[in-house]
């Protein structure tokens, strides 16, 4: 038997499932946030011993906190909460002992264009008491907003990467005494910005064994000999026109010879890497390929990626293959509003470097995080000795560290962890074309039920004991046609020929208004179309109504028509169930019912006994619940919009409402989410779109879409894998796809797990409704 799934838009779909047995191991990388604090001090952060235990330590500002387990914090200088909506006064640091007793110190250079200082660790024993380090000012003048403090000149110790006055050079210390004023080396003419600048690094570009100076307009050749102070030789590339962060030089692709690599603008989009191109002649002149790792639109990466305002970038080998990573994040907040998809969220991501035998070179990206952003200085290192490489970050959200941590998995819990290969994004494509650019696993397919002119604007749906499909078809949605005027049409699509293909299209009724929701049973169709709640009697199951609609309930508001009674659906009581949103205010009733004895409604499941004619609320709150469905065990779930969306509801309870009071004045508490994930980042007002949708940045894509969510499904079929029974199917609206949550029973209720989306539309057209499984298993949505 096929594994169908079938979607409304209208599209049916076939999903079917091949099953492997899998005997190899894998190993998944994954990383545990450590908020360390959530003030912003610094948009930097360093690690290294300070306290002499051998532990690794975390700077942020202020503060170092003792590792390994970064709890307890220690004052460097008097603390004080940076602004921001301005800037910090201590941008970057580093770790050293510069004095040279065996106490390391820290090294911060502050705002673009002010004096780098040492603050000198007092010593062993004393390095904890509050505020009692030494501030030494070693150098007058440090810019670029990406200074290196690496060995650029091959003796034994560091030196200070940066600009001073318009010019690129170097700082060194007097070994002997490193807390005297340092000495600057220039090593070009007056041609770099005073304060400010983006893209700054240190390699060595053409093999000769010496570190040259990358800046975003090309590469600074280091001499033979350094003696008189000489100019270095300016290579012109036009690697980065606006200034990303750190560049690397590291040979990509093993051929040889050190590529580029760099992000393209501090504030805005764009990471790549430029592969050297050279004839292997002494003297030949380098050139440069670039290649895109993440551009300013999805279909820029292979896998959908896209997020701005990489302002630090890092090289590591984050999985262990002996191959360097890059792993870098969103500079939360970093020009404030000025940026690109400055309020998506603050994600961390390492792309992890692969090579195939031909050569070809493949970056991919792996989310460590969705909160912590960075800030302009992003650090790796080992924190807490276990061979792992762990991130740290500090920024206007705080310090974080992300621990690293692995572990082996079969074949099938890696697939499912590995990012998946974007399908270039549509709109505005046939029927046939919409179905076959969806994305669903493998072994599932999508085919074609109905579509355009076959069926128009399909809004609800429901399925009799034939299979057939009663679709309500919504005509003038989101306006109520005035009355007598409506043109909402409920039709029946019947697959006569079993090919899957929903061929015969009959129209049960016409003329009916606002239609929003549907169910099949006890002789006929019971139909949502506010302010009625209506049946339409067929008991001699001729497909045509046998009266006009019986108005059953009336007082069903529709001030939002986005929000009126919807989802209709049998529960395993024999009550029909259906939902109600929160800003449209229903007072029901059956017609002639006075206003003081009928029913105020708002956010809120409800249900009708189909031969007691009785109607209640089942549970208030929620937002705008589009989805409600039952377990096989009988328990109820709503997905929401806006507010966390995933809740088990039961019957008189109170839920988290999206706005408003609930109507029982002495609620002390709401009942929250059973959810223990969202399905974007960041905070909501950012993913609460009124009147426009503007861009989905690729963290929230990556956590599944969005907030607002459209019907719900829990797979109850025996067509599909053992794996996804049970599983809470839902539209993700913004994200163009189908969500799933698993559910795992905890105490007296549930809680929601994020599982893998079921299905990419892949389609900016796509906004899946409602999904319900057929009597073969497959799936109509």
């Amino acid at each position: 038997m096929a594994n169908r799934i079938f979607l409304t838009a209208w599209l049916a779909c076939s999903l079917v499932s091949t099953i492997r047995a899998d005997e190899a191991r894998r190993m998944i990388d994954s990383f545990e946030r450590q908020q360390l604090t959530d003030v912003y001090y610094s948009e930097g952060v360093a690690v290294g011993d300070i306290d002499g235990d051998g532990q690794v330590d975390v700077v942020h500002g202020p503060y170092w906190f003792a590792g390994p387990d970064f709890t307890e914090s220690h004052a460097i200088y008097p603390p004080k909460a940076q602004p921001r909506e301005g800037y910090a006064d201590n941008f970057f640091s580093w770790v050293y002992d510069f004095s040279g007793d065996g106490a390391n110190d820290v090294l911060v250079v502050g705002f673009p264009g002010t004096p780098a200082y040492v603050y000198v660790n007092p010593g062993r024993g004393k390095e904890t008491e509050p505020a009692t380090w030494e501030k030494r000012q070693v150098f007058d003048w440090v810019s670029n907003e990406s200074p290196q403090f690496v060995n650029v000149v091959g003796d034994e110790r560091p030196e200070l990467v940066c600009t001073r006055d318009g010019r690129f050079g170097y700082a060194t210390f007097d070994p002997a005494d490193g807390l005297k004023p340092w000495v600057f080396h220039a090593i070009s003419d007056d041609i770099a910005p005073k304060r400010f600048g983006h893209g700054l690094g240190v390699g060595d570009v053409n093999g000769d064994g010496r570190q040259d100076v990358l800046m975003k307009d090309g590469w600074f050749e280091q001499p033979k000999s350094l003696d008189g102070e000489p100019l270095w030789t300016l290579h012109k590339v036009n690697f980065a026109p606006a200034g990303g962060a750190e560049m690397f030089a590291y040979d990509v692709d093993g051929d040889g010879d050190n590529d580029v690599i760099t992000s393209l603008a501090a504030h805005a989009y764009g990471l790549v890497w430029y592969e050297q191109l050279r004839d292997k002649e002494p003297n030949a002149p380098i050139v440069f390929r670039p290649h895109t790792i993440m551009g300013d639109k999805p279909d820029a990466n292979p896998f959908g990626v896209v997020f701005t305002e990489l302002h630090s970038v890092q090289l590591a080998d984050m999985n262990g293959d002996g191959l360097q990573d890059i792993v870098t994040g969103k500079t939360y907040w970093s020009h404030h509003t000025q940026a690109p998809m400055w309020d998506a969220g603050a994600v961390v991501y390492w792309f992890e470097l692969h090579r195939d035998d031909d050569g070809h070179v493949e970056w991919i990206p792996r989310r460590a995080d969705g909160e912590a952003g960075i800030g302009r200085q992003i650090v790796v290192a080992d924190v807490n000795a276990d061979g792992l490489p762990d991130i740290a970050t500090g920024g206007m959200k705080g310090c974080h560290v992300l621990r690293h941590s692995r572990r082996t998995v079969d074949e099938a819990a890696w697939q499912a962890a590995q990012p998946r290969r974007a399908a270039a994004m549509a709109d505005g494509l046939t029927p046939e074309e919409a179905a076959a650019h969806m994305t669903v696993p493998e072994g599932f397919h999508v085919t074609l039920a109905a579509g355009e002119p076959q069926v128009h604007q399909p809004i609800a749906f429901a399925m009799d004991h034939r299979g057939r499909l009663w679709v309500a078809e919504a005509h003038t949605y989101p306006i109520r046609a005035p009355e007598g005027e409506g043109r909402d049409k409920i039709i029946i699509l019947e697959d006569t020929d079993g090919n899957g293909s929903l061929d015969k299209r009959t129209v049960f009724i016409d003329g009916l208004n606002l239609v929003s929701g549907l169910e099949v049973g006890f002789g006929g169709v019971w139909v949502g179309a506010a302010p009625y709640f209506m049946f339409i009697p067929d008991r001699d199951h001729d497909d045509k109504p046998d009266s006009q609609p019986e108005i059953l309930l009336d007082g069903f508001g529709y001030q939002d028509t986005h929000e009126t009674l919807n989802a209709f659906i049998w529960g395993p009581d024999g009550w029909l169930y259906g939902c109600h949103g929160v800003f449209t205010h229903s007072k029901v009733g059956k017609p002639g019912t006075p206003d003081q004895d009928r029913t105020p409604m708002n956010a809120a499941v409800w249900r009708y006994h189909p031969t007691r004619h009785e109607f209640e609320v089942f549970a208030n709150g929620s937002s705008n619940p589009w989805g409600v469905d039952f377990d096989e065990h009988g328990q109820a779930f709503i997905t929401a919009c806006v507010i966390p969306h995933l809740y088990h509801v039961i019957q008189g309870a109170r839920y988290q409402r999206q706005g408003g009071q609930h109507f029982n004045p002495h609620t002390y508490d709401d009942i929250k989410t059973i959810a223990d994930h969202a399905h974007y980042v960041g905070n909501i007002r950012d993913h609460a779109w009124w009147g426009h949708e503007p861009h989905a940045p690729t963290d929230t894509l990556s956590a599944g879409g969005g907030h607002a969510h459209c019907g719900a499904m829990i797979y109850l079929g025996d067509n599909w894998p053992d794996e996804y029974r049970g599983g809470l199917y839902m539209n993700n609206v913004h994200g163009n796809r189908v969500n799933c949550d698993r559910l795992e029973r905890r105490g007296s209720g549930f809680v929601g797990h994020h599982g893998a989306d079921l299905l990419l539309a892949n389609d900016r057209w796509f906004r899946g409704i409602n999904l319900k499984y057929g009597p073969d298993g497959g799936v109509y949505l």
